[in-house]
This record gives structure tokens, C-alpha cells and sequence, in this order.
């Protein structure tokens, strides 16, 4: 039995271009003899639909949508196995189903549902569906399946889970167990999920497929990298990593196996669709970016050209008075390197008006409130530049700065999204390091010389910031390790800085609420995933 991996990149609630996506699977499995084509998780919507789930406009297009769909189906003689939304009167629950159906020749054959729910992290689907109850097996070509829905498959991994979604599989009786899947990217994640299945394809004997969405969806990236496993756990084939990809296989065939990213590839290659996406599904083609010579806005430019193309990325160069010719050469060599448009836009000038101004009123105007002016009036011009040309402007912080407060509000913290705001400073270095080992691009001298705000003569960050390899590893243990004070102590901080640290954490969440969007690549990233209260005495 042959089946079609639909493994798609979707834009939420566009329908036309949903349905245009299945329109070229079907055709592509029908060439290939397949039997069935399988999608992924709510991919009739896409997802995560979050409260579009309520929208009336969204549910009468998702009905026509449907409609279509089984329209569709009569020209194809194949069948699908699609993941979406299905509502059901009620009057004690929320009326929604997150489903998957079987569909051939015009007809709905069967229907599973969803049965576990996640509420941890960045999901929160009790907010959304109602529980869904197993619906058993149905046979299929002579082959009787079981469907699951992504979460359904992670019982294990939950211990607040009290139901096993399988403990009622026949497994005697099933020939393929089949896990629709929109299972968001994080460094490592696909070594987990491929545990999970390995674990569930022994328990059960049977082989299992499972196809992910690959996207990038808000501050979520979905990877892709769909997979089968034999009844042994033994990967029979896996699908590409952040593309999309229509694959017909048979089950009984075991294919040579790609050879897996590195970690730092990997993550270049989440940014870079997580970006992308963004952009383009946000109805922007190009982007702005301020170009300070530093190692952040050096590796931001690099990863939007590669998400977007060197003609729609335009680098500002916003010098002061404090800014070194090396900062200005640095940013001029990385934009040659890169080919794309650059524009020096002196702010001096500006910035002594703004303090003229200020001191009609203020006597002493204080180091740090004129740092902020100069990083708002970057910010200012960085904005009008992106309104003047229908452009999106990226904001180039990580997340030690974000973390710590280390940055400007409406300053240099302006942008549509964050590209580096879930990457440590220390991670920064080494995919920048990384990528200038194998290509070049970023100029030597952004990467070695001591990071520097330059908003102040002869400043550089370790003046307020402890250095980066300890800032960092203290952050990692309160934010994805959720680690004491006392606990990272024991390791052999300094006391002293791991107070300020978590004092500085705690302070800055309001900063964080007014940021940009991150795009989410850790356990833990700032934004959906981990939220605290604005304002509370941590």
C-alpha cells in the first residue's frame, strides 16, 4: 500500500491557496499510484487557528472549504486523510473537535478526534476543542488504520495525562498507525519526537507514520522532517527538514536516510523560515534593518537574505557621534558582502536638537536618558523609512539584551519581528561563527571586537552586563531550567550576579510585553510560551 506525504506549508484561513496545495498533492499521488494522501494536523485551516476557531466569517469559509474538499475528491482516485476543525452542536462545551477525516470519492468514510489536549508551553487547546473519544479502526484498501492527532502520541511524555489515547488499539487487528502532526520546532525537538513514536511503534508492532507541518506560523516554526517507522521503530524514511514536500512511499520499502542537519544548520535554517514566513505572510516582500557593525545586526541581515532575497533587504547605517569608523567600515563591508541596498543616515544633528530641547525644561540631562534618545530616534527613522517603503522592520536584539532590559523601548527593541530574540548572545557568536566559516559574509571584526552599544564614549556591554558566558548560563537556569537562586549558587555563581540577573529578568516584563514577536526556537521562548505577570515583585 503506497501513501502520499503531504507535508505542506499553510497560511492560516487562506482557503484558496489551502485548497490549491491539496489540488497538487492529489494530482502528484495519483501519478505516483498512490492510495491515500495523508495531511497534517487541522492543515484545512492551518494551524494553530487560535480564536479564528470562533470567528463566523472563518467557519463559514471553513465549511466551503469542506465542501470543496469533498467536491475535489471526486476527480482523484485516491484517498485523504485530512486534519481539520469540525464543529458539533452542544450546549456544555465548546462545540469544536479537532479531527481528522477519511475521505474518498466524494464521501467522509470515517472520523477520529483528537483526544489529548496540550495547555503547557504555547498551547492551549482546552481553550479551543473539546476532548475527542477513540473512535477505533477503519479498514482501508484491505489495510486497517488507526489515527491519531499529535498530542495523542505524547501521553507518555506528560505525566498529568491520566488517559492513554491507545489503550483500546486493537493492536492485532491494525495494520498502520497514522499521527497527523503540527508539532512545533525547538533545538533538539526532533530527536524527542522521534523517541516517542519509536516507543509507541514497539509497544503497538505496527509501523507508524507520522506527517508534520512544516511553516512558520507567528512566533511558532514547524520543521517538517515527516517520518515512517517499521513495527521495530526503525526509520523507514524521513521527510526534508523546514521544506515542503509531496513524497509517495511504500511502507514495505526502507529508503536511504538523509544525513541529519547539524545544530547550528538547523537552527540557521528555523530563523530563516520562521522569517520568512513572517514576512511574507504578514503581506511584506521586504524588510529594513539597522546595520551597526555588531555581530547582531550582522547576523540578522544575513539570515533575512537568505529568507528573503539580497534585493529586498535595505541596511540603514545610523552613525552618532559615538559610533567608531571601524562600526561604520564593518557595516559597509558586511552590506557588500551581502549586495544589498545601504544608506548612511547620520543621527548627530538630530540628536543635539533633542537635547536642546530637553534642557529648556532640564537642567541635567543623564547618561542614560541620552543613550535612550539616540537608540529612539534610530528607531524612528528606522520606522519611517520601512512606512515609506511598505516594508517590515526587523528588530536585531537576543535574548540576553531582551532578558535583562538591556535594550531600548521603541528604540532599537521597534521591529515587526525579532529574528535572534530566542538565541542566547553567546549562541549569536557561534552561529555567526559558524556561518562565517563556511561562507564568509559576515566581516571578521564584527565577531572578535568587544560588543558595544556605542551610545556613550568607549562603552562596551561587560560595563553593565556580566560576561556573556555566565549572563548566559545563569538566564538558561531560570528560564528554561526554572532553576533557583540557591540552586545556581550551588554551581558556583556568584551570588551577587544571580540575584541581579533574576532581579533584571523579573524587572523587564513589561519591556518584553511591547516587544516585537520572537520567533521561537528553544524549550522556553519570550512571548506565548512564558507568561508572567507585567508588573510583580519576583
Amino acid at each position: 500500500m503506497k501513501f502520499t506525504i503531504a507535508q505542506l506549508n499553510p497560511k492560516i484561513a487562506d482557503f484558496d491557496s489551502i485548497l490549491k496545495k491539496i489540488n497538487l498533492a492529489l494530482a502528484e499521488a495519483v501519478k505516483d499510484q498512490s492510495d491515500c494522501v495523508v495531511f497534517p494536523e487541522l492543515f484545512l485551516c492551518g494551524y494553530p487557528p487560535l480564536d479564528a476557531l470562533f470567528d463566523s466569517n472563518f467557519k463559514a469559509k471553513l465549511k466551503e472549504a469542506e465542501l470543496e474538499l469533498l467536491t475535489l475528491s471526486k476527480l482523484y482516485p485516491v484517498g485523504i486523510l485530512m486534519g481539520l476543525p469540525r464543529y458539533h452542536d452542544t450546549d456544555h462545551s465548546k462545540g469544536i473537535k479537532n479531527a481528522a477525516i477519511l475521505i474518498e470519492n466524494g464521501k467522509i468514510l470515517f472520523e477520529w478526534e483528537k483526544q489529548l489536549l496540550p495547555y503547557y508551553d504555547v498551547f492551549n487547546e482546552p481553550r479551543y476543542f473539546d476532548s475527542g473519544i477513540f473512535k477505533g479502526s477503519y479498514e482501508f484498501r484491505g489495510k486497517r488504520l488507526v489515527v491519531s492527532i499529535c498530542e495523542d502520541a505524547w501521553f507518555s511524555e506528560n505525566s498529568a495525562y491520566l488517559h492513554d489515547p491507545f489503550s483500546q488499539v486493537n493492536a492485532s487487528n491494525t495494520h498502520l498507525m497514522i499521527n497527523l502532526s503540527a508539532s512545533p520546532f525547538e533545538l533538539k525537538k526532533f530527536e524527542r519526537r522521534l523517541e516517542v513514536f519509536k516507543r509507541l511503534a514497539i509497544r503497538l508492532q505496527v509501523p507508524v507514520l507520522c506527517v508534520n507541518q512544516v511553516a512558520g506560523q507567528d512566533e511558532l516554526v514547524f520543521d517538517g522532517q515527516s517520518f515512517g517507522l517499521n513495527k521495530n521503530g526503525n526509520i523507514l524514511f524521513q521527510c526534508e527538514a523546514f521544506k515542503e514536500e509531496i513524497k509517495t512511499v511504500d511502507l514495505s520499502v526502507i529508503e536511504s536516510l538523509k544525513t541529519p542537519l547539524m545544530p547550528l544548520d538547523e537552527l540557521q535554517e528555523a530563523l530563516v523560515l520562521g522569517l520568512k514566513d513572517y514576512v511574507y505572510k504578514s503581506g511584506f516582500s521586504r524588510c529594513i534593518l539597522g546595520l551597526s557593525g555588531g555581530i547582531d545586526s550582522a547576523l540578522t541581515a544575513v539570515l533575512a537574505v537568505k529568507a528573503l532575497g539580497a534585493d529586498n533587504v535595505v541596511g540603514l547605517l545610523m552613525p552618532s557621534q559615538y559610533s567608531s569608523e571601524g562600526s561604520i567600515t564593518d557595516a559597509q563591508e558586511l552590506a557588500k558582502n551581502l549586495a544589498i541596498r545601504h544608506y548612511i543616515l547620520p543621527i548627530s544633528d538630530t540628536f543635539e536638537v533633542v537635547q536642546r530641547t530637553l534642557t529648556k525644561v532640564e537642567q541635567t540631562l543623564h547618561s542614560l536618558t541620552l543613550e535612550n534618545v539616540q537608540s529612539r530616534i534610530r528607531g524612528q527613522l528606522a520606522m519611517a523609512f520601512a512606512a515609506q517603503h511598505k516594508a517590515l522592520v526587523l528588530s536585531t536584539g537576543n535574548k540576553s539584551e531582551i532578558s535583562v532590559g538591556y535594550c531600548t523601548l521603541y528604540g532599537d527593541m521597534c521591529g515587526g519581528v525579532s529574528v535572534l530574540g530566542d538565541l542566547y548572545k553567546t549562541q549569536v557568536y557561534a552561529l555567526a561563527q559558524h556561518i562565517f566559516d563556511k561562507e564568509g559574509l559576515i566581516p571578521k571584526n564584527s565577531i572578535t571586537k568587544p560588543p558595544s552599544a556605542e551610545l556613550r564614549p568607549n562603552q562596551t556591554d561587560q560595563d553593565s552586563l556580566p560576561p556573556y558566558d555566565i549572563l548566559d548560563s545563569i538566564l538558561e537556569g531560570f528560564i528554561e531550567k526554572t532553576m533557583s537562586i540557591d540552586e545556581l549558587v550551588t554551581l558556583g555563581f556568584e551570588k551577587s550576579q544571580v540575584e541581579w540577573v533574576y532581579r533584571q529578568l523579573n524587572q523587564q516584563e513589561f519591556k518584553r510585553f511591547q516587544a516585537s514577536p520572537i520567533v521561537r526556537v528553544s524549550s522556553k521562548s519570550f512571548g506565548v510560551g512564558r507568561r508572567y505577570p507585567l508588573v510583580w515583585k519576583g
